[in-house]
């Protein structure tokens, strides 16, 4: 929402004037805190007894829209540099922090588009008040360049998320732009009611890669997509404009293993992957999800995707092309 530079004027009674500006004083701190003075300017004149409320009220709007702006938790408001050299990590942390304790439903954490940010190995914490949290890496994020500057932490875990749900990490690619998503790993999680569980999605006619991830030990309970891939991703906001791509993102070397738990749909699996760049190096070690609904069967269905299995596979896999 634009703001015009027009000056607001809140009129005061003079009989009550000292106790009233006092009030608007607190008013005018809190605003500047929300918005710039070079956005809104705020004028005082003492003339009526009613205006006073009117200014609590037009702040309290102005608060309101701005807030839905101030969602988001950009990590350099939190001290990040951000050049590639300065040490970012309790930046994150204070992010990440702020993010996990808002009060709003739905936020972000942003990590900014132009920056290389160097982080050393941090677990980011749960629980976390919001519902839906949702980590956007637009710019870099660089680990030390060897294991020794770890300080003793293991040097097979990066950055880590812990007791938190809802959380979905974005790579910088929609709408078409190239995406690069690497070295993640999700360990025991629990998917309960939820439309999708673990889920890779990616922008038709985007390039890129998504690569070397594993899911390990989650449960899914009664879960509409239990396991998908989709390459076929399109924003329902654009879908009129949404046709087959030659281009695609690469997903590969995707590890899943011991996923157990129940599919509310008949397909428990879907791997729907592009026929120009396909779905490769896909491992399955011991899957066992049956259907919500008794008496019923689940099945996988794939498209233009290969890999291997080991272990018990249920439902079969049957409609994997052997690596």
């Amino acid at each position: 929402m634009a703001l015009r530079s027009t000056p607001f004027k809140f009129p005061l009674l003079r009989r009550v004037r000292r106790s009233r500006r006092l009030a608007i004083t607190h008013l005018e701190r809190l605003m500047d805190r929300l918005i710039p003075h070079s956005v809104v300017s705020v004028t005082l004149e003492e003339i009526c007894d009613t205006c006073v409320l009117s200014a609590i009220v037009a702040i309290l709007v102005l608060s309101a829209s701005v807030s839905v702006v101030l969602a988001d938790f950009n990590v350099l408001n939190y001290g990040a540099i951000g050049d590639g050299k300065a040490d970012d990590s309790q930046a994150f942390v204070k992010a990440w922090a702020a993010t996990c304790g808002s009060n709003d439903g739905s936020v972000t954490m942003v990590v900014p588009e132009g920056k290389t940010f160097l982080v050393y190995p941090n677990m980011f914490n749960g629980p976390c008040k919001p519902s839906s949290i949702t980590v956007t890496i637009a710019g870099t994020i660089m680990a030390p360049d060897t294991t020794d500057k770890w300080q003793g932490i293991d040097a097979s875990l990066w950055l880590g998320f812990n007791n938190v749900n809802g959380v979905t990490i974005n790579g910088h690619g929609n709408g078409g732009a190239d995406a690069s998503v690497e070295r993640i790993t999700v360990k025991y999680a629990h998917f309960y009611g939820t439309t999708n569980g673990v889920r890779i999605k990616t922008w038709q006619g985007a390039g890129g890669f998504a690569r070397d991830m594993t899911f390990e030990h989650i449960k899914f309970t009664n879960v509409q997509n239990p396991i998908i891939i989709d390459q076929f991703y399109c924003d329902r906001a654009n879908m009129s404009s949404c046709t087959s791509q030659l281009k695609g993102v690469h997903i590969s070397g995707i590890s899943y293993i011991d996923l157990t738990g129940s599919s509310a749909t008949p397909v428990a699996i879907n791997l729907n992957c592009s026929s120009t760049v396909s779905c490769d190096g896909l491992t399955f070690d011991t899957i066992q999800i049956s259907s919500a609904s008794k008496g019923q069967k689940v099945t996988a269905a794939c498209n233009h995707a290969s890999g291997k299995t080991d272990g018990t596979i249920e439902p079969p896999l049957s409609c994997l092309s052997r690596a």
